[in-house]
């Protein structure tokens, strides 16, 4: 059961990721959006019984230790993009 409700929000995710892209016709925001979302899902999901239970240490720690810090990094790229496509704007 665990692992249909989190392909089923990964799904969600993705289609919300593609519906943002059908929009703005750029890459790196919808990826930004999909990287948080599924971020969020695993993290959730992904507990200490859950790794027991189908033996995916690395997948709880990748989880918990790395993955937001990814999610940091591309949220400040994201950012200092967007900052950017501001001030050409405004030229």
């Amino acid at each position: 059961m665990d692992l249909k409700v989190i392909i089923f929000f990964v799904a969600v995710a993705f289609l919300i990721s593609l519906v943002v892209y059908f929009r703005t016709k750029k890459i790196f925001a919808p990826l930004v959006i999909f990287s948080i979302l599924s971020n969020i899902v695993l993290h959730g999901n992904v507990n200490y019984q859950f790794a027991i239970y189908y033996n995916v240490f690395w997948l709880f720690n990748f989880v918990r230790n790395v993955w937001p810090l990814i999610n940091l990094v591309l949220f400040i790229i994201l950012i200092i993009y967007f900052i950017k496509n501001a001030k050409n704007k405004k030229k």
